[in-house]
C-alpha cells in the first residue's frame, strides 16, 4: 500500500490517504475498492459492507481526485522526498532568521539617516529621510531587528535601488 501525505485543495485542510489497487484509506476510514460495469465509477465498500459509488482519477501532474459521498477531495500528491522537504521547511522556517535590505524606493538626496551600524530597530521605526521630487519621505523599519551594513551618510545623493541598510532579524531557538 502506497501511503500518501495529502492536503485538500478544496478547503486547504489536511488529509491523509492509503492508497492501493484494491483499497483506500481516507482519513482513517477504510474502503474495499470494487470496479463496476462503468471504468470511471468504483464502489466504495465501507467496514458495514455497504458500497458507495464514487470515482477515483490521476491527472499527470500527481493530482488525485476522489468523488466520494456527494464531496470531491482534490489532493496534490507529494513523493517521501517532498514531504520530507516540506516538513524541514515547516520545523525550520520560524527559526531562520529574516534578512531585509532596505533600499531607494526612488532617486533622491538623503536627508537624515536615524540609524547606526548595530542599533535595534522596531517595525515602523523611521531609519532614512529620502528627498525627492522636493518631498520629503520617510524609510521605516520593515520588522524588529538590527541594523547592518548601513551604507550611506546624510547628504548624499542615492539612485534608485541603492541599498541603505540591512534589518536582520534575530534566529529564534
Amino acid at each position: 500500500m502506497t501511503t500518501y501525505s495529502v492536503s485538500s485543495v478544496l478547503d486547504k485542510t489536511q488529509h491523509s490517504a492509503d492508497i492501493d489497487e484494491h483499497c483506500v484509506v481516507l482519513d482513517g476510514v477504510a474502503y474495499n475498492v470494487e470496479s463496476t460495469d462503468d471504468s470511471r465509477v468504483f464502489n466504495f465498500i465501507d467496514s458495514n459492507g455497504i458500497a458507495v459509488p464514487g470515482s477515483i482519477s490521476v491527472s499527470p501532474d500527481r493530482t488525485i481526485l476522489v468523488s466520494l459521498r456527494g464531496y470531491v477531495y482534490e489532493f496534490d500528491v507529494k513523493t517521501e522526498r517532498e514531504q520530507y522537504f516540506a516538513r524541514l521547511l515547516r520545523e525550520t522556517a520560524g527559526r531562520l532568521p529574516k534578512v531585509t535590505k532596505m533600499s531607494a524606493p526612488m532617486p533622491g538626496l538623503l536627508k537624515t539617516v536615524h540609524v547606526r551600524e548595530g542599533d535595534q530597530v522596531v517595525k515602523g521605526q523611521k531609519l532614512f529621510v529620502l528627498e525627492a521630487m522636493k518631498m520629503e519621505n520617510d524609510l521605516c523599519a520593515p520588522h524588529d531587528g538590527i541594523a547592518s551594513k548601513v551604507a550611506t551618510n546624510g547628504g548624499e545623493a542615492v539612485e534608485k535601488g541603492k541599498v541603505l541598510c540591512v534589518v536582520e532579524q534575530k534566529a529564534q531557538v
